[in-house]
């Protein structure tokens, strides 16, 4: 710890009083992200969810990855969702509006749908192992790669296949 008690709960109260009167997505997922608050904290989770749901898919965002299915914007609350390892059935996800199939199984692996389910998406995130790991031993993922993989061998595939669903 940085600070004593006292300063702490000065700059916690500091931060609360300006979340309160004027939320704003960045700072609140950098406070998340350092664990200096979290998503039980007051209704910001909340808040959070309904405003990166109005902020999606918007011209303003640059697209995400190779296949372009998402957005930054989207794709950064993936990864803060991933990082703190959220429970992926959270109510405040019930808020999300016009979601593709790439950006529904993201919010939910576990729930997805795998008849919809194309092993190019796991490409999309390689490069993401916070978000690889949490699909350590999703059955229907792995059928999916492995018929995949029998189609067409893809190294990159492969090396997601035994580095982290096998997991």
């Amino acid at each position: 710890m940085i600070a004593d008690e006292s300063c702490t709960k000065i700059l916690l109260d500091a931060f609360n009083d300006y979340l309160a009167e004027n939320f704003e997505e960045n700072f609140y997922s950098l406070l998340l992200r350092y664990k200096i608050l979290n998503i039980e904290d007051r209704n910001y989770f909340c808040k959070y969810t309904a405003v990166i749901n109005d902020l999606k898919n918007k011209q303003i965002a640059y697209k995400f990855g190779d296949l372009q299915l998402t957005d930054l914007i989207y794709i950064n609350f993936i990864l803060l969702i991933y990082h703190l390892n959220i429970d992926f059935g959270r109510k405040e996800f019930e808020v999300f509006t016009n979601l593709n199939s790439f950006e529904t199984w993201l919010l939910n692996p576990q729930q997805f749908d795998y008849s919809q389910f194309n092993t190019r998406w796991l490409l999309e995130v390689k490069d993401s192992p916070v978000i690889l790991k949490r699909f350590a031993g999703t059955e229907a993922m792995i059928k999916s790669v492995d018929i995949s993989l029998l189609q067409k061998y893809d190294a990159d595939l492969a090396k997601i296949k035994y580095k982290y669903l096998l997991q």
